[in-house]
């Protein structure tokens, strides 16, 4: 083969290292994409999110807004053309709508862009009316079913239903009439309907020229138990309590041996209307606990909930090296991959262009030896970001790198810790839509996150597949549904000796215990977009994982 083309197919190949830092967002439609830019209706409150992923404007009404008369006042379009060049196709884009058109957005609304392709986008309309339903020892909060018209209240458990009095109640936008009952101690004088196990009243809700409705509101007898759930961690619980209109909400707990219960402090209690939480620190791991809620003088149900073990990641000192071929990997020889490295497409023309290594620097007062060093470089003038993550290099496809994020983990941490020093260099290689950053500071990242899932046949739980040339890649995405927890550490300077850091984990959910873990670590944080600075390098030690606050 010829020298210059196996080098320059060697080149293509090793776009593929540079992808561990952030989320890409690219375009996966034709060869023109037409966005919108720019997109304002009347009674619209903030800014319109205009999402390129999914073709679609998400934008907020004011309550007392008529939606299907919404006036569209702004909408702007653009063509983006692949080479990046200046274009004005804004100006030749037809679409279905222009300004001064009256919309009905009381559903989802279709505008159709054309030029060379023709792309669909979605107006996704949202107006929250905000609604209330108060009456005397409620319990929880109330329930709005506005499909149905029915709102629900609920009312202690032991308290006659006779006895209910309705304290404020708002249905419809500010301004509303609302007609039917009246404030006060429920009587059939006042509108009330008594039933077995509930009372009725109806109620119409007028406003402008566009809403004349009827709606059902009920009062129920609390049936549900105070203490709603206990989500147990490893030396933490997440409580969940339901709680009554001015009353003082609280939770007890104990080890299930033990007699003597433990009150929590009323400051370590979080109250959402009248529902209530707390996060219980200091548990033992792997330990059966009661835990109650209180409502007042009122005791909820005792709750069982066990503490979940520690769960050791492996090679967290990064002591463990071995080389297969010019490749060097982050794991013994005949180890199981746990980590990996972008190695495997760095080094396809030279075994001097491992971009990560094991180093004889480690942090002091280690008890190891080594540490992992991260560093960017140019290979035949592409940029790689030096990196290390947790799960599989899988394979190259074509140009392509395809890669496995996570191994199984399933318990909750709540920190991760270690050591890390860093040598920040220039940004002197950019990539389209990134030239702006010629010449500025680099930045190196190190991030965690617990996810939901299945495991797949490498035992990975994020497929990343880098795809620059035709912007079809798979990437991270932190805001993603299945992402439980994340955290992450910029790195914005020259840190020129070990420094101790901390990722705290923000849980989204507690509720499901977590299927895997992900930790990842890049000299260049814009790495897989191809910029980054040569020489920036980040030396990483005695990761560990914390599960207290």
């Amino acid at each position: 083969m010829n020298n210059r083309l196996y080098i320059s197919l060697a080149g293509a190949m090793l776009l593929l290292v540079a992808m561990c830092g952030c989320i890409k967002n690219d375009l996966p439609y034709g060869k023109v994409p037409l966005s919108i830019t720019a997109f304002s209706v009347s009674g619209q409150t903030g800014d319109a999110v205009i999402s390129d992923k999914d073709l679609t404007v998400t934008v907020n009404l004011e309550e007392t807004a008529n939606p299907a008369k919404s006036e569209l006042l702004n909408i702007e379009y653009k063509a983006t053309l692949r080479d990046g060049s200046d274009n004005n196709y804004h100006n030749n884009i037809e679409s279905n709508v222009k300004k001064g058109d009256v919309l009905d957005l009381t559903h989802n609304f279709d505008v159709k862009l054309s030029l060379f392709q023709e792309y669909n986008w979605k107006i996704v309309p949202v107006q929250n009316i905000e609604r209330v339903f108060k009456v005397a020892n409620q319990m929880g909060k109330p329930m709005f079913d506005t499909e149905h018209k029915m709102a629900v209240a609920y009312i202690q458990k032991d308290l006659p239903l006779s006895g209910a009095e309705l304290q404020d109640l708002k249905l419809g936008p500010q301004g509303s009439e609302e007609s039917g009952v009246v404030k006060g101690v429920v009587s059939q004088e006042n509108g009330w309907k008594f039933y077995k196990n509930y009372i009725e009243a109806f109620v119409t809700v007028k406003f402008s020229d566009f809403i004349d409705e009827t709606w059902s509101i009920r009062i129920y007898n609390f049936d549900q138990d105070m203490t709603k759930a206990a989500n147990p961690g490893v030396r933490v619980a997440w409580l969940y309590g339901i709680g009554m209109e001015g009353q003082t909400c609280s939770f007890e707990y104990r080890k299930a041996d033990d007699t003597e219960w433990i009150a929590v402090p009323s400051s370590d209690i979080e109250m959402d209307g009248t529902d209530f939480s707390t996060v219980l620190t200091g548990l033992t791991p792997e330990t059966k606990y009661v835990c109650r809620a209180k409502v007042g003088d009122i005791e909820g149900g005792e709750v069982e909930f066990t503490t979940l073990g520690e769960v050791e990641i492996p090679n967290m000192g990064f002591e463990n090296w071995s080389q297969n071929g010019k490749v060097i990997c982050p794991w013994a020889e005949g180890e199981e991959t746990f980590w990996d490295t972008g190695n495997k497409g760095s080094t396809t023309v030279s075994e001097n262009d491992n971009i990560t290594m094991g180093v004889n620097e480690p942090r002091p007062g280690s008890s190891g030896s080594t540490a992992a060093k991260l560093e960017s470089k140019a290979i035949v003038g592409v940029m790689a970001a030096g990196n290390l993550f947790i799960g599989k290099y899988k394979e190259t496809l074509g140009m392509n790198g395809l890669l496995g994020f996570g191994r199984t983990f399933q318990t909750f941490p709540t920190k991760l810790t270690g050591y890390y020093k860093y040598t920040q260099a220039t940004i002197d290689k950019t990539s389209k839509g990134y030239e702006h950053l010629q010449g500025q500071p680099d930045t190196g990242i190190v991030w965690v996150a617990l996810v939901s899932g299945n495991p797949d046949s490498d035992g990975t739980y994020v497929e990343i597949k880098t795809d620059n040339p035709n912007n079809n890649g798979k990437y991270f995405d932190k805001n993603a549904d299945y992402v439980i927890a994340y955290g992450e550490m910029n790195i914005n300077e020259t840190v020129p000796d070990y420094k101790k850091f901390e990722i705290e984990l923000e849980y989204r959910r507690t509720d499901v215990v977590p299927s895997g873990i992900l930790i990842v670590c890049s000299a260049s944080k814009l790495g897989d977009y191809f910029t980054g600075g040569v020489g920036s390098t980040l030396w990483v030690d005695d990761f560990a994982l914390e599960y207290d606050y």
